[in-house]
């Protein structure tokens, strides 16, 4: 009786450690489901058909935008053969038989025309953004910039107030410049007003369209055999959103 008595207590020790292991993994197991289950739900990274993982690539047209929006108003880049102007809404596209020009050498050459004011106001103040000429010579379009903030007639001036300025010095220097018409003219975002004259050389003409933008007087200058120098040359350029 006694012995049967001590096999039954050693039962119930056994199946009460069997209970107490069960107790302690049952946990542990429900823990390690439930991290399956989430690495199995959880989405793996997308690979391209070469298994190499794809990256989001920004377009050449996306970047030169951003290079772009960095640049200073109004002012733009010139890349290969095309100068672009997201500020002014346009891209010229350089004609067959043309170059670019150095504006620092076209620069220098104006001031050393000018007085020691005007040299220095030239130097300060007026940016030759972009010169494209033909080969011979005969044509060019020049983008010139002037920081109208130093001006006394910056809080003022309009753009025919400016061009009857321009005319003013040109004839001041040259008394052959004449006067032909005026008018306006659409240029990429904007509209320009237009000055037309025929220049002192025989036989070429000179076109000013200019636009205040902000704090600046842009002008898109034009030199032609053709009067009204400029329409034929404007087709180089457009519209840039």
């Amino acid at each position: 009786m006694r012995r049967l008595f001590f096999e039954t207590l050693k039962d119930m020790r056994k199946k009460a450690f069997l209970i107490l292991l069960l107790l302690l993994f049952l946990p542990l197991s429900a823990c390690e489901t439930a991290i399956s289950k989430s690495a199995r739900e959880s989405p793996a990274p997308v690979e391209s058909e070469t298994g190499v993982l794809e990256e989001k690539h920004i377009s050449a047209e996306d970047y030169l935008k951003e290079e772009l929006g960095s640049a200073e108003e109004p002012f733009g880049l010139l890349r290969e053969n095309k100068y672009y102007n997201l500020h002014l809404g346009f891209v010229f596209s350089l004609p067959e038989g043309w170059s670019y020009s150095e504006s620092a050498a076209f620069k220098e050459g104006l001031m050393e025309a000018a007085g020691d004011k005007g040299r220095e106001y030239i130097e300060k103040n007026l940016n030759y953004e972009m010169i494209a000429q033909s080969d011979d010579g005969s044509r060019s379009i020049i983008l010139l910039i002037e920081d109208m903030r130093e001006s006394d007639k910056s809080s003022y001036i309009s753009e025919k107030i400016y061009q009857k300025q321009v005319l003013n010095d040109l004839r001041g220097f040259d008394s052959g410049y004449q006067k032909l018409s005026t008018g306006s003219l659409s240029i990429g975002a904007y509209k320009y007003t237009a000055l037309y004259m025929k220049a002192p050389e025989d036989g070429v003409f000179e076109s000013y369209f200019s636009l205040r933008y902000g704090n600046y007087m842009v002008n898109i200058i034009c030199r032609d055999k053709v009067e009204k120098a400029g329409y034929a040359l404007l087709e180089h350029f457009e519209e840039f959103e």
